[in-house]
């Protein structure tokens, strides 16, 4: 019955995506002299875009 009423209203689909957490993960960086660092990313670090749920709408043919 959804997909019905969505194809006659012409709805496009959306979905949420969860927020994105890079604090887990270790970035490798290089360094002027060419050494690499591993460094990891702080909590307090994450920007508001990162800590919230995302709302996307298809945009490709139905």
């Amino acid at each position: 019955m959804l997909d019905a009423a969505r194809a006659a209203t012409n709805e496009r689909p959306v979905f949420l995506l969860p927020p994105i957490d890079f604090t887990r993960k270790t970035f490798p960086v290089r360094l002027p002299d060419g050494t690499r660092l591993d460094v990891r990313v702080l909590p307090t670090s994450r920007p508001h875009n990162h800590q919230v749920w995302h709302t996307v709408a298809y945009a490709g043919p139905l």
